[in-house]
């Protein structure tokens, strides 16, 4: 089961990455997150190491907004898990993987120099169902360009 892109709503949240060969992966970030919150109670929560690269990496590729990560350090300590998800792939003998929901409250961690974050970590077959079908093919360079949507945040 996949999301087909024109079923999603005009505002709905959207995880896109573009790696450097062109793969493309967009994720219905909004559906897959309400999919945690309703197992959450069966999902273990894991802390991973906070990697400032990666939060360089966002500011970079334009997919943080600083509004959005200020507001969230207003309500810090009600902070939900970050959600990362397998790619199936490994490098190094450990998994790869896409932080596919919480970039913001990622980069708040570094901000406040936090090493470690809570997160959800699952596999390729629990995500996998929320893979948006039928996006128009982009570049890094276009999602880059790119302005971040507003939403609702949540902490």
């Amino acid at each position: 089961m996949t999301v087909p892109f024109h079923a999603m709503h005009n505002h709905e949240g959207l995880y896109s990455f573009v790696g450097d060969d062109n793969e493309q992966i967009h994720v219905a970030t909004e559906r897959l997150y309400a999919w945690v919150q309703k197992r959450k109670h069966r999902l273990e929560i894991f802390e991973t190491p906070v990697i400032p690269t990666l939060a360089l990496k966002f500011i970079r590729d334009n997919s943080v907004d600083k509004k959005r990560a200020t507001e969230i350090l207003k309500d810090f300590q009600n902070i939900q898990p970050v959600i990362f998800g397998k790619t199936g792939t490994q490098s190094n003998g450990r998994p790869d993987m896409y932080l596919i929901d919480g970039r913001h409250r990622y980069m708040c961690h570094v901000y406040l120099k936090l090493p470690l974050i809570k997160c959800y970590i699952l596999e390729l077959k629990q995500w996998h169902k929320f893979l948006v079908t039928g996006v128009p093919m982009i570049t890094k360079e276009m999602l880059a360009a790119m302005p971040i949507k507003p939403r609702g945040y949540r902490a």
